[in-house]
């Protein structure tokens, strides 16, 4: 909805108090990493035709990158292929140290 509001133009603003939370546990669906990012991919192409588009999602590409290169070194190689090289940035090189040169997170 968020997206759909600044689409049409409007502005967001932030409260200083908290109105929810988030209940963590086992079964969210927070931790799983592919479910969670191909969601988020499938929100933002409802909005590909924004000049920003491309430019949002390999941002967020590459933050997910960064995310799961010391934790699935399979999937972050999947979403590396999936940013191309003129829109790498610092996250994206940080990802790369991490793929190459960490050792895998334990969860």
């Amino acid at each position: 909805i968020e997206l759909k509001i600044t689409h049409a133009g409007y502005y967001i603003d932030c409260l200083g108090e908290v109105l929810a939370q988030y209940r963590k546990h086992a079964s969210n669906s927070s931790k799983n990493t592919p479910f969670m990012i191909d969601s988020i991919l499938r929100t933002y192409a409802l909005f590909a035709d924004h000049p920003q588009y491309e430019y949002v999602r390999t941002r967020f590409l590459s933050s997910m990158f960064l995310k799961c290169s010391n934790r699935d070194r399979a999937y972050a190689r999947q979403l590396l292929k999936q940013i191309p090289f003129r829109r790498w940035n610092k996250k994206t090189w940080r990802g790369l140290g991490r793929l190459f040169f960490s050792p895998l997170e334990k969860r």
